[in-house]
């Protein structure tokens, strides 16, 4: 497949839920607000979340796919995102680490950061994108303050035996319990974007003036774009629950998915993997990673796994 037909292929993955992530789409064409879920959906919606990616023994046998997928990385720690430059895949763990994986080769190297990683559900070491100059990344991170919880986007510098911290985008982004988002992608105008979860206080979402429920836009120096929507703001949309995945299609649209209230998928790429976190379109098929290991799935003695899926062209 070409870049083109993997982008559309992600967008697509993005848009329908062909992994085993029980949440909604949003459409994004510049800028658009989400209705909020009212607080009576709130638990139940919850729930639904920290349940996602788990089918009975009986729906699975009935609905397994026929794939060839294969195991490309076994092992890995609470992982969180697939990212990809050039023949390398990277994945974020949020125990602090990332793994590189080039052909047979597994590498893990732990992050210094200058915070002590926060260790809430769906807290750590989340979101990475890589940027052109090499051995540089950003990263999306929290950690705790005085009693407060926190989430920062930073620039990361590989070394010989880990990465490390080297400046600071935005700091202080209001974190919680739940709900961190933390997700981080370089769009096709080359402005880093920034999924922002509500950290459980779903009224903060509409709220222009808090970072909270909201999709940022920014340049890869950390300054805010002169044609963001709102003046002087990161903010690029607003009023979300936990935005995750992140897509363009060929048009240069955007997609996103976000935990929300359960939702049937279209069709159904893998069943018997347990809870799925990220998917990644490239090399003709879909990276995905799992994510039983995180304190919420049952994981097998070779968990967590990046798996490889072809998708044939049409």
């Amino acid at each position: 497949m070409t870049d083109t037909q993997n982008s559309q292929l992600e967008v697509l993955l993005i848009r329908y839920g062909f992994i085993l992530l029980p949440f909604l789409f949003l459409f994004i064409s510049g800028c658009t607000v989400e209705d909020q879920s009212d607080s009576s959906d709130f638990d139940q919606n919850r729930d639904s979340e920290e349940n996602e990616g788990n089918t009975s023994s009986e729906e699975d046998s009935q609905m397994e796919p026929e794939t060839d997928r294969k195991v490309i990385a076994k092992n890995l720690s609470a992982p969180w995102e697939i990212a990809k430059k050039e023949d390398a895949l990277y994945i974020s763990e949020r125990t602090g680490s990332i793994v590189a994986i080039q052909g047979e080769e597994q590498v893990r190297k732990p992050v210094q950061f200058d915070e002590t990683l926060a260790e809430q559900p769906e807290a750590g070491l989340l979101g990475i994108a890589f940027s052109s100059e090499a051995g540089t990344a950003y990263a999306y991170y929290s950690y705790q303050q005085g009693g407060a919880n926190y989430q920062r986007i930073v620039t990361i510098e590989e070394t010989e035996d880990s990465w490390k911290e080297t400046s600071i985008l935005l700091d202080k982004i209001p974190g919680g319990t739940y709900h961190h988002g933390g997700r981080i992608e370089i769009g096709p105008d080359s402005k880093l974007y920034i999924t922002i979860g509500d950290a459980s206080e779903p009224e903060q979402a509409q709220e222009l003036d808090s970072l909270s429920g909201k999709i940022l836009r920014m340049n890869p120096d950390g300054s805010i774009p002169a044609d963001n929507p709102f003046e002087e703001s990161y903010v690029y949309t607003y009023g979300h629950r936990n935005p995750q995945g992140l897509a363009w299609d060929q048009n240069g649209e955007l997609y996103v998915r976000k935990f929300d209230a359960a939702d049937k998928t279209v069709d159904l790429i893998v069943s018997d993997v347990g809870r799925v976190r990220d998917v990644l379109a490239a090399d003709g098929g879909v990276y995905i990673i799992t994510n039983n290991t995180d304190g919420r799935g049952n994981p097998g003695k070779e968990d967590d796994q990046l798996l490889f899926i072809p998708i044939p062209e049409n």
